[in-house]
């Protein structure tokens, strides 16, 4: 849910009742998101969001924000250009780099773990991405 200077996410049961509203960092009090894309979670009940403004937000199970990566440390040739995010089962954290044809692998507490499907693998653009319940991503 967006509105200038008011992003939020909202947790809600598979009724629709709400559980809860995420909107600030509860130590900083700063807004968390600009525009949330994407939104997944993780093994260990963190929120990971894809931000519009390319960067992953990851917020544990209190509203504090845990993390935030923003391929920048990757020496990449073009503009990181995050698509999608999902998670696996063992918590690793799965990004589409649509303009470097890449998929970026992180560890449950955002440290890069490694490329995991490049442009010389025959990954070309990645957008959409997907694990099935045998645990295999699909792109």
């Amino acid at each position: 849910m967006r509105k200038p200077n008011d992003t939020k996410i909202v947790e809600l049961t598979t009724n629709g009742q709400h559980i809860r509203t995420i909107q600030h960092d509860t130590v900083s009090n700063k807004l968390l998101f600009d525009t949330p894309v994407c939104i997944c979670t993780n093994i260990n009940g963190d929120i990971i969001v894809l931000d519009n403004r390319r960067k992953i937000v990851a917020i544990n199970k209190s509203s504090t924000k845990r993390f935030i990566y923003n391929g920048k440390e990757r020496n990449l040739k073009n503009l990181w250009s995050p698509q999608y995010v999902v998670t696996s089962r063992y918590g690793h954290i799965i990004i589409s780099d649509h303009r470097n044809s890449v998929l970026h692998m992180l560890d449950k507490d955002g440290n890069f773990i490694e490329f995991l499907f490049t442009l010389d693998h025959g990954c070309c653009h990645p957008t959409g991405l997907a694990i099935d319940i045998l645990g295999r991503l699909w792109d």
